[in-house]
């Protein structure tokens, strides 16, 4: 998972929209369902918490440095 992880985000920081559009797949449904739980089942407040992160993932992708593991950081 470590090579995949720095592949993305080395994708990711030169702005490969393809790249990001498959962590964006990839990792939504998932992270919707984890923040579900942050957000007493509130599933609008938690999609509108990953969007969030994944905004803020593109917009600052340049500054974008993952060393172990995407979903870790993505949980995070």
């Amino acid at each position: 998972e470590q090579q995949d992880t720095q592949t993305q985000s080395a994708a990711i920081r030169s702005g490969d929209e393809a790249a990001f559009d498959a962590v964006f797949r990839q990792w939504y449904e998932p992270l919707c369902h984890y923040a579900a739980r942050l957000t007493d089942g509130d599933m609008d407040e938690a999609e509108d918490l990953v969007q969030q992160v994944f905004v803020k993932i593109w917009e600052q992708r340049a500054q974008l440095d993952i060393a172990w593991s995407l979903k870790a950081y993505l949980y995070k």
